[in-house]
Protein backbone atom coordinates (compact mmCIF):
# COMPACT_ATOMS: atom_id res chain seq x y z
CA UNK A 1 0.00 0.00 0.00
CA UNK A 2 2.91 2.44 0.95
CA UNK A 3 4.46 1.93 -2.71
CA UNK A 4 1.17 2.65 -4.49
CA UNK A 5 0.88 6.03 -2.33
CA UNK A 6 4.34 6.54 -3.01
CA UNK A 7 4.28 6.04 -6.80
CA UNK A 8 0.75 8.33 -6.69
CA UNK A 9 2.92 11.16 -5.06
CA UNK A 10 5.63 10.49 -7.69
CA UNK A 11 3.42 10.31 -10.87
CA UNK A 12 1.39 13.82 -9.59
CA UNK A 13 5.06 15.50 -8.74
CA UNK A 14 6.66 14.44 -11.78
CA UNK A 15 3.64 15.99 -13.97
CA UNK A 16 4.72 18.95 -12.07
CA UNK A 17 7.46 18.93 -14.11
CA UNK A 18 5.94 19.87 -17.63
CA UNK A 19 3.63 22.30 -16.16
CA UNK A 20 4.82 26.06 -16.55
CA UNK A 21 3.53 27.02 -13.30
CA UNK A 22 5.68 25.09 -10.94
CA UNK A 23 5.91 27.01 -7.30
CA UNK A 24 9.34 26.56 -5.62
CA UNK A 25 7.74 24.31 -2.99
CA UNK A 26 6.53 22.03 -5.49
CA UNK A 27 9.82 21.86 -6.71
CA UNK A 28 11.16 20.82 -3.31
CA UNK A 29 8.81 17.93 -3.10
CA UNK A 30 10.20 16.62 -6.55
CA UNK A 31 13.17 16.65 -5.57
CA UNK A 32 12.55 15.30 -2.26
CA UNK A 33 10.47 12.36 -3.78
CA UNK A 34 12.95 11.64 -6.26
CA UNK A 35 15.51 11.14 -3.56
CA UNK A 36 13.57 9.10 -1.32
CA UNK A 37 12.63 6.68 -4.84
CA UNK A 38 16.42 6.51 -4.84
CA UNK A 39 17.43 5.54 -1.25
CA UNK A 40 13.62 2.91 -1.66
CA UNK A 41 15.81 1.12 -5.21
CA UNK A 42 19.48 1.25 -4.34
CA UNK A 43 19.28 -1.98 -2.65
CA UNK A 44 17.57 -4.08 -5.78
CA UNK A 45 20.34 -2.13 -7.38
CA UNK A 46 22.96 -3.91 -5.66
CA UNK A 47 21.38 -7.05 -6.05
CA UNK A 48 21.69 -6.74 -9.72
CA UNK A 49 25.47 -6.66 -9.96
CA UNK A 50 25.77 -10.01 -10.39
CA UNK A 51 23.82 -12.72 -12.07
CA UNK A 52 24.83 -15.38 -9.77
CA UNK A 53 24.00 -14.52 -6.56
CA UNK A 54 26.61 -17.79 -5.66
CA UNK A 55 28.76 -15.56 -5.04
CA UNK A 56 26.92 -13.35 -2.32
CA UNK A 57 28.38 -14.88 1.26
CA UNK A 58 31.65 -15.71 0.02
CA UNK A 59 32.86 -13.09 -2.80
CA UNK A 60 36.78 -14.39 -2.73
CA UNK A 61 36.91 -17.65 -2.57
CA UNK A 62 35.42 -21.30 -4.05
CA UNK A 63 31.66 -21.40 -2.88
CA UNK A 64 30.66 -25.39 -2.63
CA UNK A 65 27.62 -26.85 -2.52
CA UNK A 66 26.53 -30.65 -1.22
CA UNK A 67 23.71 -32.94 -2.51
CA UNK A 68 22.12 -33.89 1.56
CA UNK A 69 24.16 -37.25 1.16
CA UNK A 70 27.31 -35.10 1.76
CA UNK A 71 28.93 -35.29 -1.39
CA UNK A 72 30.20 -32.51 -3.36
CA UNK A 73 27.18 -31.40 -6.08
CA UNK A 74 29.28 -27.93 -7.14
CA UNK A 75 32.39 -25.77 -7.23
CA UNK A 76 32.55 -21.81 -8.13
CA UNK A 77 35.64 -19.68 -8.20
CA UNK A 78 34.45 -16.11 -7.23
CA UNK A 79 36.34 -13.20 -7.40
CA UNK A 80 35.58 -9.52 -6.31
CA UNK A 81 31.37 -11.23 -6.42
CA UNK A 82 31.66 -12.39 -9.18
CA UNK A 83 32.14 -15.75 -11.14
CA UNK A 84 36.00 -15.61 -12.38
CA UNK A 85 37.59 -19.14 -12.92
CA UNK A 86 36.55 -22.88 -13.34
CA UNK A 87 33.28 -24.13 -12.41
CA UNK A 88 32.76 -27.78 -11.35
CA UNK A 89 29.25 -29.94 -11.20
CA UNK A 90 29.43 -33.54 -10.31
CA UNK A 91 27.47 -36.62 -10.42
CA UNK A 92 26.32 -37.72 -6.94
CA UNK A 93 28.84 -40.21 -7.49
CA UNK A 94 31.86 -38.06 -7.24
CA UNK A 95 32.30 -38.08 -10.89
CA UNK A 96 32.91 -34.81 -12.90
CA UNK A 97 29.64 -33.63 -14.96
CA UNK A 98 30.49 -30.49 -16.11
CA UNK A 99 33.69 -28.10 -16.08
CA UNK A 100 33.40 -24.54 -17.49
CA UNK A 101 35.13 -21.12 -16.96
CA UNK A 102 34.05 -17.77 -16.48
CA UNK A 103 35.48 -14.34 -16.42
CA UNK A 104 33.22 -11.73 -14.95
CA UNK A 105 30.17 -14.30 -15.06
CA UNK A 106 30.43 -14.60 -18.84
CA UNK A 107 30.73 -18.64 -19.31
CA UNK A 108 33.73 -18.64 -21.89
CA UNK A 109 33.52 -20.60 -25.42
CA UNK A 110 34.46 -23.87 -23.61
CA UNK A 111 32.67 -26.52 -21.73
CA UNK A 112 33.94 -30.01 -21.01
CA UNK A 113 30.92 -32.44 -20.07
CA UNK A 114 31.47 -36.02 -18.65
CA UNK A 115 28.71 -39.13 -18.63
CA UNK A 116 28.32 -40.21 -15.33
CA UNK A 117 30.55 -43.36 -15.76
CA UNK A 118 33.40 -40.72 -16.34
CA UNK A 119 32.98 -41.22 -20.42
CA UNK A 120 33.84 -37.55 -22.40
CA UNK A 121 30.16 -36.41 -23.90
CA UNK A 122 30.94 -33.32 -24.92
CA UNK A 123 33.45 -30.01 -25.48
Amino acid sequence: MRFLVRLEYFHYYSHLIYNKTQKPEDIRMIKYVLVLSLIAITPYLALADSPFPVCKDNPNGIVKDYYESGELKTEWMCKDGHLNGITNLYYINGQLQKESNYINDERQDITTSWYEGGELKSV
